[in-house]
């Protein structure tokens, strides 16, 4: 056998060593490669989970921030829902202290036009009393010279009521007052006013009669016969079943006085003009009663 026979066996093993050798150079150099990409993946996804990983740590802080500030917020609403419970009942109490003030000055203010009523109204027949008679005239006049009109002041005295309150009584005498006092009321206008001037005294003021002194005059002869009539009236006291006609029957005496004022004090007017009624109303009384006398005057002194 040749030499070169014998080797060829080893060539070829020698052969396949290097070829084995080679894959596994390659084979190294493919895991080297491997390797060196996994470990920049390795890196990468390293990085990445510490982003994810800060990017949550963030997260759960602001969760944990939203909650804190949740909390707070809710405790907050809870102070709120108190203090709103707390003013309310504030509230209530402050309401119904305001109505008791209110319900006080209501009354307070019933107290008080009552005071006024009764300081201002006759207490019987519940006509102006003489008070509140002294500023109705000042308004006639001061409206009279405005207009340059003609008013008038009756003056009233009933004939008989003493003889009727002798015999009747008081009780039956204030009956009758009330009466005379509705019916006078009842003669006149709404602006004109008729007021109780003491005991069986009853004065009317009417304003703006006309600016011509006949027709004012003429006027006022209308209104006092109205007057005088009403009164003349028969005046039935007593319930039903004792009812009873009044004798003698009640009248009246009439002074009268139609002026025009144009200048003068209001209470040397009120005086004088009064005083001119009075005296007529005597004169009528005078006369037999039942019936009037009437003054012209023109009120210009100063």
């Amino acid at each position: 056998m040749s030499s070169e026979k014998l080797f060829d066996p080893i060539l070829a093993a020698t052969e396949e060593l290097e070829r084995s050798a080679i894959n596994i150079r390659q084979i190294h150099g493919a895991l080297k490669s491997l390797t060196t990409e996994n470990l920049k993946s390795l890196e990468t996804n390293s990085q990445r989970i510490q982003e994810a990983t800060a990017q949550l740590k963030l997260s759960h802080e602001q969760k944990t921030a939203d909650f804190a500030a949740y909390e707070a917020a809710m405790l907050e609403i809870e102070a709120g829902k108190q203090l709103l419970d707390e003013n309310k009942k504030l509230l209530g109490v402050a309401e119904e202290k305001l109505k008791s003030s209110a319900d006080s000055l209501y009354q307070s203010g019933l107290l008080l036009a009552v005071a006024n009523s009764q300081a201002l109204l006759d207490h019987l027949t519940k006509l102006p009393n003489r008070r509140l008679f002294f500023d109705r005239f000042n308004q006639t006049i001061l409206s009279g010279r405005r207009n340059k009109t003609y008013s008038a002041l009756l003056f009233l005295d009933l004939d008989n009521f003493k003889l009727i309150n002798d015999r009747y009584g008081h009780e039956v005498g204030d009956l009758l007052l009330i009466e005379v006092a509705k019916r006078l009321k009842s003669s006149i206008r709404d602006t004109d006013t008729v007021a109780r001037y003491g005991g069986d005294e009853f004065v009317i003021i009417i304003s703006n009669l006309n600016i011509d002194q006949k027709a004012a005059v003429s006027r006022t002869e209308l209104i006092v016969e109205k007057v005088r009539k009403s009164i003349a009236m028969p005046v039935t006291a007593g319930a039903d079943a004792d009812s009873f006609v009044l004798d003698p029957q009640c009248t009246a005496s009439i002074g009268v006085t139609v002026f025009l004022y144009e200048a003068g004090d209001p209470k040397s007017v009120l005086e004088s003009v009064l005083s001119v009624s009075d005296k007529a109303m005597y004169q009528a009384k005078q006369a037999g009663g039942n019936q009037s006398r009437i003054e012209v005057v023109a009120l210009t002194n100063t």
